[in-house]
């Protein structure tokens, strides 16, 4: 996993994943004070308390790197560590570095109090147990271009010059001058890169503007820039890290003239009256020779035939942009990536007609740009009985208890729907697939366009469905689209019925800490869920001393409860999604630290519909 450095204010070094939320709500600045101190250079057995966490403070002096990590953990225990400000700000995450265990390292600009934050990825085993270490780190030596963190540092690059250089930490950037020259093209680019390095690469003008930038390119993760100097200027590179690596990260970096490929035996072929032509069964080899190349293909269709081109690049050398036009320049299809050389655009043909395909290169890495341009053609299947229906002026209405017979003949194809829905009542719409190879996908609008949430969009075997609770008499309409569709298109079946409508359990309304309804030890609660985002709140009043079990069971077929404890000031204290013991069921265990009433957040993560029944307890252990 990735090991990184960030700051504060000041610098930190992550491993993992930096933007990713501990698995708890929030900051509770009230345990956070009240942490204990871990002394730099000290080793800490740790075991989790009843709400499955532990907090430190550390005080760390400016001008050394600290590494924060877990050892010797308990069997089971999976622990992770994040790091806050005093401001509740996270600063550093990490779930797996080594194994299970967690790693953080953090160089601090200036002396500063944080707070460690130690819990566990699911629910932790009882007695969940690690050693917490804090230490001192050296970081490495710079290297022979430093200082160099800012524009007005920036060091000097030769054409053809290569440069070895080290991050010394993930906050570290590194900035390049370059004197360009008026007519020529150059490339920027990074390699060698060390061991979990991903460079980006960034180019400005002289007044600070950016030109261009690049993550990753030829080498995967190194970065390449292709710049096309009108004039003689000074540019300047920025190079950084795209994740949180090691304290020691190196690289190497050079410019080049780049030298365009030779144009390739269609040219010239940019634009309509030079299209080459195309024919369906046939590949042909092209090439961009630089940024402003385009390559334009004409394709003689037939009535009744859907046509799939597949543009696959020899190398991670170029970005092709594609699209396939009429003769007046309306865009037929748009393409979509099989994978990162390859993307294809289908197109099903309603007339005898000739259609352009337009292949041009969004950003070019290196020189070695050429490509495969294929045509398949299979005659398709015949438009249903609906046809046109693809904008929300052409729908065709489905009344309840009515299947249609539908068809849709690729994955630019749309059909739109016409459903009547009155206030109250529930509504079930369903899409079955005919073949296997139609992957079915539904959206349900109002008359201006807008989509609305559904109570539930469930992927079936064969299909999908849409169940809809009305607020309101109104016209909507539903848009059916394949995410998969063969070429030659695919048959299914779209029906529509009422559902019985949702009742309301005896705790309703519930739906705040505000309108919350008590629960006593000991007791046992059936409830269920009205609607999509419906949440039950319920009021605890908890004695210290003693410690609680509350869990969910009992759940309805597509519920997956999850269960969240807030204290009286509506602080989260401790969370739980899917318990170990039930599948989608949730369980808490918590000691309260003083006799006081709590509040209980139950929502469902699972299809929300209407009805859809649960149980609650709360017993004392």
């Amino acid at each position: 996993m990735p090991v990184a450095m960030l700051a504060p204010t000041p610098t930190v070094t992550m491993i993992g994943e930096p933007s990713t939320p501990p698995s708890f709500d929030g900051f509770n600045a009230e345990r956070a004070l009240a942490a204990p101190l871990l002394q730099v250079d000290a080793v800490r057995a740790v075991q989790l308390d009843q709400t499955g966490e532990a907090w430190f403070r550390i005080d760390l002096p400016a001008g050394q790197a600290y590494e924060l990590f877990t050892t010797n953990r308990s069997e089971g225990f999976d622990p992770v560590l994040a790091l806050f400000n005093q401001h509740g700000d996270q600063l550093a995450y990490n779930d797996d570095i080594d194994g299970a265990s967690s790693r953080i390292v953090y160089w601090p600009d200036e002396s500063v109090t944080l707070f460690v934050w130690l819990g566990s990825v699911s629910p932790s085993p009882a007695g969940a147990s690690c050693q917490l270490h804090l230490r001192a780190v050296a970081l490495p030596p710079a290297d022979a271009f430093e200082p160099d963190d800012t524009r007005d540092q920036a060091q000097p690059i030769a054409l053809g010059e290569v440069q070895h250089r080290r991050f010394t930490h993930s906050g570290d950037v590194d900035w390049v001058r370059f004197e360009a020259q008026a007519g020529q093209i150059y490339l920027f680019r990074t390699f060698d890169l060390g061991e979990g390095v991903d460079t980006v690469l960034e180019l400005y003008d002289g007044r600070g503007r950016k030109l261009a930038d690049n993550d990753d390119t030829s080498e995967g993760v190194a970065s390449a820039i292709v710049y096309a100097s009108d004039v003689t200027e000074t540019l300047y590179l920025k190079v950084s890290l795209h994740a949180p690596r090691l304290l020691d990260s190196t690289y190497r970096l050079t410019a080049t003239i780049f030298a365009p490929a030779p144009p390739d035996a269609y040219e010239p072929n940019n634009g309509f009256a030079a299209a080459h032509p195309i024919m369906a069964g046939e590949t042909q080899q092209h090439t961009i020779s630089d940024e402003q190349d385009s390559d334009w293909l004409a394709l003689t269709t037939r009535a009744g035939y859907a046509y799939r081109v597949t543009l696959q690049a020899d190398q991670f050398g170029v970005d092709i942009g594609l699209k396939l036009i009429d003769p007046a320049g309306a865009v037929l299809a748009f393409p979509k990536c099989v994978n990162e050389i390859t993307c294809e655009v289908t197109y099903v043909a309603d007339d005898d007609t000739t259609v352009f395909l337009v292949i041009q290169p969004l950003r070019l890495f290196i020189n070695n740009t050429g490509y495969l341009v294929r045509v398949e053609e299979v005659l398709a299947i015949a438009p249903d009985a609906y046809e046109p229906d693809n904008e929300v002026g052409a729908a065709h209405p489905i009344a309840v208890g009515e299947t249609q017979q539908r068809t849709l003949r690729s994955t630019y194809e749309a059909d739109f729907v016409r459903v009547r829905v009155r206030a109250g009542e529930a509504y079930l719409l369903r899409a079955t697939s005919m073949r296997d190879e139609l992957a079915l996908s539904l959206q349900l609008l109002n008359s201006e366009g807008v989509s609305l949430v559904a109570d539930s969009l469930i992927e079936t075997d064969d299909g999908i469905q849409l169940r809809y609770l009305a607020n309101a008499d109104a016209t909507l309409y539903l848009r059916i689209t394949a995410s998969r569709a063969p070429l030659i298109g695919a048959p299914y079946q779209l029906s529509l019925d009422t559902s019985p409508l949702p009742q309301p359990d005896p705790y309703e309304p519930d739906n705040d800490d505000q309108s919350a309804r008590p629960i006593a030890a000991g007791e046992t609660q059936q409830r269920n869920f009205l609607g999509y985002g419906d949440e039950d709140w319920l009021r605890l009043d908890l004695q210290a001393g003693q410690t609680y079990l509350i869990e969910t069971f009992d759940l309805a077929e597509g519920v997956d409860t999850r269960i969240v404890l807030f204290n009286e000031h509506m602080s989260t204290l401790v969370a739980n999604d899917n318990s170990n013991s039930d599948g989608y069921a949730s369980r808490i265990e918590f000691r309260p630290p003083r006799s006081a009433t709590y509040y209980l957040c139950i929502s469902n993560l699972g299809h929300t519909y209407s009805g859809e029944r649960y149980r609650v307890r709360l017993s004392v252990r």
